[in-house]
């Protein structure tokens, strides 16, 4: 991880030097020594919804439903500013103190403009626990990377495992994923819509409810080839003729797909060995730059 040090370690700038160095050594998070040493931040480093919460609480929340950007809810159930927003805010504030009395002294007073050596320091010690928690919440987020690849990978595999079926999950009672593939909800003028989220799906922005008539056309469809399948291999294992299946069943779907042209755009695409149903023509594709189309 590359040092957020501002200033060259010159006599100078001694102050930010030893407040930085100080700040890093009682960090928690760049100095694992500092975990056992204090009940605050307790917790399984290992556990990426742990370091979630911490990446939270340095960082703040961003476009996030329920909670103000730069805030997070901390253990009293309590909208907190977090700890880069406020070193932000402070820091701002000084280096605007600052500011209006250069215009002072050079505009009015007409003198050179030189810091006090009290508001110097107070700048200092601002400006190295700014970058000190800056280094922190690269680490945090390093670590949570590192956590959640493995979830990533899986989940991976998830995404349309059984075709356009099979569970949905539910997080305060809005569904956050259908078929392995994760979904959000976004603004669509004055109302939300619910689009499907999942980056790597190939129906990555469409709308949770255009997708579900996609569903349930498909799993109609694979219902009867499903169906169709057992009941050849019922008769051909009565007939000791089981060793015929791949040849007797290519001619069952033949013919079970000239007899339903309607079928013909629910496997038209190929994915993860799967024949899915295309992208309808004219369904607007929500999480793109602008409005698409795409055609079957």
């Amino acid at each position: 991880m590359a040092s957020k040090r501002r200033y060259p370690i010159k006599e100078q700038y001694r102050i930010y030097s030893d407040e930085f160095d100080r700040l890093q050594m009682q960090s928690i998070v760049l100095n694992s020594s500092q975990r056992g040493l204090t009940i605050d931040h307790s917790g399984d480093w290992s556990d990426r919804n742990f370091i979630r919460s911490l990446i939270m609480e340095w960082k703040g929340a961003s476009g996030a439903r329920n909670v103000k950007d730069g805030y997070y809810i901390d253990h009293n159930d309590k909208s907190t500013l977090a700890k880069l927003p406020t070193v932000t805010e402070k820091l701002g504030v000084l280096k605007e103190q600052i500011e209006q009395h250069r215009k002072e002294v050079e505009t009015k007073q007409g003198r050179e403009f030189k810091l006090d050596s009290d508001v110097q320091e107070k700048l200092f010690l601002l400006e190295a626990r700014f970058d000190v928690v800056q280094e922190e919440i690269e680490e945090l987020e390093k670590i949570y990377n590192q956590l959640e690849e493995p979830v990533r990978e899986k989940k991976k595999k998830d995404i349309l495992r059984n075709g356009l079926r099979g569970a949905t999950s539910l997080l305060n009672g809005t569904l956050s994923e259908i078929h392995g593939q994760s979904t959000r909800l976004i603004d669509n003028g004055e109302d939300q819509i619910l689009v499907i989220s999942e980056e790597q799906s190939p129906y990555f922005g469409m709308a949770v409810l255009t997708y579900r008539k996609l569903s349930k056309a498909w799993c109609a469809a694979m219902n009867k080839i499903d169906t169709a399948q057992h009941k050849l291999k019922l008769k051909l294992d009565k007939e000791n003729r089981l060793h015929e299946f791949n040849t007797e069943w290519s001619k069952v779907h033949d013919r079970m797909m000239k007899n339903n042209e309607h079928w013909k755009d629910l496997f038209s695409i190929s994915y993860k060995g799967k024949r899915l149903p295309a992208w309808p023509k004219g369904v607007r594709n929500y999480l793109k730059e602008k409005e698409t189309v795409k055609s079957g």
